[in-house]
């Protein structure tokens, strides 16, 4: 109880404070409750609770862009590529970090004779992650 502001000055340094995770934020409002600095302890809770509905959004995202991907995998393999593409294109609105997606495009952008394009989709791929092995794979 005795170090409450000290931990309140390791969890937020003053000089160009990063910004930081949902975590930290949790621990810095109750660092800055124990300290008695109420007014600083309800605006750590409120950065909490937006970094937690940031961190909520961005995982329903991430699963709704999985979930298009396996569902353009099924379309591409009825050879049904336009509905596919459009499908991976959702996927990558909804999540522009899905590598996976990108490598779906670039299989399906090669199945349709378009190797600029597929080659342009697996950059992307890797550029995100670099040494997934399907990403080689299709890569080579």
């Amino acid at each position: 109880m005795k170090q409450c502001a000290r931990a309140a000055e390791v969890l937020r340094p003053a000089a160009n404070p990063p910004a930081l995770d949902t975590q930290s934020l949790f621990l810095l409002g109750n660092a800055y409750e124990c300290a008695g600095q109420s007014d600083l302890a309800a605006s750590a809770r409120d950065e909490f609770a937006a970094a937690s509905q940031a961190d909520r959004k961005r995982s329903e995202d991430e699963t709704q862009s999985k979930h298009l991907v396996e569902r353009a995998n099924d379309l591409a393999r009825q050879n049904k590529f336009p509905d596919a593409l459009a499908l991976l294109n959702q996927a990558l609105e909804t999540n522009p970090k899905n590598g996976f997606a990108y490598s779906q495009q670039a299989k399906i952008y090669f199945s349709m004779r378009r190797p600029d394009e597929a080659r342009q989709s697996i950059q992307r791929a890797l550029a995100i992650q670099p040494f997934q092995p399907d990403f080689l794979y299709v890569s080579a």
